[in-house]
């Protein structure tokens, strides 16, 4: 079997800074909404994608394409959100094997005050600690890579649990043998500790819908999941 092409030292770095950075920033802001609002990172992407859809509803389907998931965790999700009185789940009212969720009063007020406090901790840490030209090249860097990654078939659907081809050691001395580095479960949950008793729950970005590995070189407490789905940080209207 032909060996596979290990990370050299500067691929390495970008991978592990992209999977180091992520999961600590999206840590970071889903504490700080835990805070300010009992909101997870999660919660807060459904509300925005709601609240910006006409007539602040949208089908499971539109949502789950929209939030890059599977629809089955979407259903999960709108299921926790529905016992906080944020969302409710309809069927469309000509076409009853189509569901909708909606937004509610309680989920639009809790949006308007979560909105400024997530604009400041998504500036804290990340935007302002990079300079304008940095920020241009990481948005050039992430333009590419999701350009690529929508463009690529699925042949097993978003849902489908197959093995990530890249579960193992990344780079390696000739005379390593690899080792495969542990998955993360996709439906594998995370609570921040300033939300821990509410009834919510984060689910990693980078865990949607398929395993994520993190090469056996990073640290273990480094390779735990993210807290949610990153959205922007654009006004709610």
């Amino acid at each position: 079997m032909t060996d596979p092409q290990w990370l050299d030292d500067v691929e390495m770095r970008a991978w592990l800074g992209y999977v180091r950075t992520r999961d600590l920033i999206a840590a970071a802001i889903g504490r700080d909404a835990g805070r300010t609002a009992n909101l997870s990172w999660v919660e807060y992407s459904v509300l925005v994608y709601l609240a910006d859809a006409p007539g602040q509803r949208l089908t499971f389907a539109d949502l789950a394409g929209a939030l890059e998931w599977s629809q089955s965790r979407l259903s999960h999700q709108i299921t926790r959100m529905q016992k906080r009185g944020l969302v409710t789940r309809e069927t469309m009212p000509h076409d009853a094997r189509r569901t909708v969720a909606r937004l509610t009063t309680a989920g639009g007020q809790l949006l308007t005050t979560a909105a400024p406090a997530h604009v400041r901790s998504v500036r804290r840490h990340m935007i302002d600690v990079l300079d304008r030209e940095q920020l241009a090249a990481l948005a050039e860097i992430y333009d590419v890579l999701i350009t690529h990654h929508r463009a690529a078939p699925h042949d097993c659907g978003p849902a489908a649990r197959e093995p990530d081809p890249a579960a193992s050691t990344y780079s390696r001395d000739d005379d390593t043998t690899a080792t495969p580095a542990p998955a993360v479960d996709a439906d594998t949950t995370v609570r921040s500790d300033a939300t821990a008793g509410a009834d919510t729950t984060a689910h990693s970005d980078a865990t949607a819908d398929a395993d994520t590995t993190v090469g056996a070189e990073a640290p273990p407490d480094e390779a735990t999941a993210g807290a949610g789905t990153t959205i922007g940080a654009e006004a709610t209207g």
